[in-house]
């Protein structure tokens, strides 16, 4: 199909198909997944029917074979074809994939090339030499292990210039190429952090991403630039929008008929059977739904004092105003909390600071 031909209503049509139909297969290789998962998971399930722990650990087992197995052909071919000796080319790995470090090939391109190009060319390296190499070896296992046919079949699926891992499973990725598909501007992939975390407030998680991808393409000066001035437009918001989102569970377990709740009540917990018993004692239990087992509510600090001579207020969707509160939600807890702290932590990584830090030459000046 030659798209320079299509008018601009049949490029927005093709364009809302094709989105369509990546959602649809999107959601179908998820759910076979889940599936998947959720097979391996029942073998391990003393009360499933077929359980079988030997048969459970083997899948394990055999996954660690097969990853560590590619790993190592990898690292014999990059040694190989970089003239390098021992070096190690895997920055990370997981359950079925790797992480390549391609520096050493991207240093053979002169520095004004374009990025286009090197991404196409890392895109054709992956497709004609390390696939092969991969198949070869997932061959030599097969044969090793005397399986009756290789399975194993892996594919390229990021091209990415900068990531940071905060720790395993917990990583960000600059990306320019998603399984074929180039990307003009860059996007993040996202794994793990708090930016996709549905207990992490949705203006938070907007806020998250995009103070992300200026830490992935601008200076630290603009990153804390960005956390300073996010404070006082959060300082602006509706306390709905600010509050933490959690399922609520172990509300009898935690709750106190002396004292509302237990020690060792978990945040968001206090808060809910908070506001239930806040909702019988000024009787508004028929104007506003109580926050029962499972149900997931929303959760704030108060500044302390406060009328209610509490740490903490839940609610389902609205804060009534009833409880006469408004004035005591404390918003710097909130964007600490649900804000700077998780940056604060990403950013240790690579060596910044959430706010500008001066040093004592700065302090006294020249002397």
């Amino acid at each position: 199909m030659d798209l320079t031909k299509l008018t601009d209503k049949e490029l927005l049509s093709l364009e809302k198909r094709t989105s369509y139909e990546v959602a649809k297969y999107k959601n179908f290789q998820n759910a076979k997944k889940i599936q998947l998962n959720s097979a391996y998971g029942s073998i391990g399930n003393q009360f499933f029917r077929f359980y079988s722990l030997p048969l459970a650990e083997s899948v394990t087992k055999n996954g660690q074979l097969v990853i560590q197995w590619i790993e190592k052909a990898i690292n014999v071919y990059l040694n190989k074809i970089c003239k390098t000796e021992g070096k190690d080319y895997i920055i990370a790995g997981d359950t079925d994939s790797l992480v390549l470090a391609l520096g050493d090939i991207v240093s053979q391109f002169p520095k004004d090339t374009p990025i286009p190009k090197i991404v196409k060319a890392l895109d054709k390296f992956s497709n004609e030499n390390i696939r092969p190499e991969i198949d070869k070896a997932t061959k030599r296992l097969a044969e090793y292990t005397n399986a009756f046919v290789n399975r194993m079949n892996m594919k390229r699926e990021c091209i990415a210039d900068k990531g940071i891992w905060t720790r395993k499973k917990r990583y960000i990725l600059n990306v320019y190429d998603a399984e074929g598909v180039y990307h003009q501007e860059p996007e993040l992939k996202i794994m793990g952090l708090e930016a996709v975390r549905s207990s992490t407030p949705q203006v938070i998680r907007e806020k998250m991403k995009a103070c992300i991808k200026l830490v992935m393409q601008n200076t630290e000066a603009d990153v804390q630039k960005f956390i300073k001035e996010g404070k006082e437009i959060f300082r602006q918001l509706p306390p709905e929008d600010v509050a933490f989102p959690k399922t609520c569970n172990g509300l009898d377990k935690y709750s106190s008929p002396i004292s509302i709740y237990i020690k060792g009540a978990p945040f968001h917990v206090k808060g809910a059977l908070i506001y239930n018993n806040l909702l019988k004692q000024k009787k508004l239990d028929k104007v506003y739904r109580t926050i029962k087992e499972g149900d997931k509510g929303k959760t704030l600090y108060l500044i302390e004092p406060n009328p209610l001579h509490v740490p903490a207020i839940g609610f389902i969707d609205l804060l009534p105003v009833e409880f006469g509160i408004h004035a005591y939600v404390d918003f710097d807890k909130q964007y600490q909390k649900t804000f700077v702290d998780p940056m604060e932590k990403l950013l240790t990584v690579i060596g910044w600071s959430v706010e500008e830090r001066f040093t004592f030459d700065e302090f006294f000046g020249d002397q």
